[in-house]
C-alpha cells in the first residue's frame, strides 16, 4: 500500500492559482466607468466584492485588482451622486435657458415670415407654455433692431442675477 504524496507536493504539482477574472472585470469597468453613465461603477464594486472574497478565501488572486476596482467604482458611484444632485437642482435653469432660446427662435422665424415680431409670445401658447418653470410668463423684450427673450427667473423680478435671458439679435 503507497501512502499519498505530502500536500506540498500536490500543491506544487497544481501549480500557482489563477488571477480572479471577476478582479479583472472590477476593474476594467472601473477604468471605464465614464462610459457608461454609472453602470460601470456599480459593476465594478459588485465584482470588486464577489473578487476580493474569492481572493480572501484562497481561492483565485488578484485581490489588488479587486480592491483597485472597488476604489474606482465606489469613487465613480459618489461622482454620479454629486452630479445627479446638482443637475436636480439647476433643472429649471437649463428649462428656462431651452425655452428662452426655443421662444427667441420662433420669434425669428415669425419675424422672417410676417415681417416683424410678434407682439407678444402668447401666440405660441397653443403649443408650448409660455410659463417659465417658476410659474412666470417669458417676456419678448425689443430694443430697436433687437430683441430677446426673457424669464425672470425663481424670483419673478426683471433685472436681478437669477434672469435667463436669451441676449441674440
Amino acid at each position: 500500500m503507497s501512502l499519498p504524496p505530502p500536500d506540498c507536493l500536490v500543491s506544487e504539482a497544481q501549480g500557482p492559482k489563477p488571477t480572479s477574472g471577476l478582479a479583472i472585470t472590477a476593474l476594467v469597468c472601473g477604468l471605464l466607468q465614464f462610459l457608461c453613465c454609472g453602470l460601470g461603477s456599480l459593476l465594478a464594486v459588485i465584482f470588486g466584492h464577489v473578487a476580493l472574497g474569492q481572493t480572501r478565501r484562497g481561492e483565485r488572486t488578484g485581490g489588488g485588482l479587486a480592491i483597485a476596482g472597488l476604489v474606482l467604482g465606489y469613487l465613480g458611484l459618489l461622482f454620479t451622486v454629486v452630479m445627479g444632485i446638482a443637475a436636480a437642482t439647476h433643472w429649471s435653469d437649463y428649462e428656462a435657458l431651452f425655452k428662452v432660446e426655443m421662444f427667441e427662435e420662433l420669434a425669428r422665424e415669425h419675424k422672417k415670415r410676417e415681417g416683424e415680431l410678434p407682439a407678444s409670445l402668447d401666440q405660441f401658447s397653443q403649443v408650448f407654455s409660455t410659463k417659465d418653470p417658476w410659474g412666470h410668463p417669458y417676456k419678448l423684450v425689443t430694443e430697436g433692431s433687437r430683441f430677446y427673450v426673457i424669464s425672470f427667473g425663481p424670483d419673478g423680478r426683471e433685472g436681478t442675477p437669477d434672469d435667463v435671458r436669451s441676449d441674440n439679435q
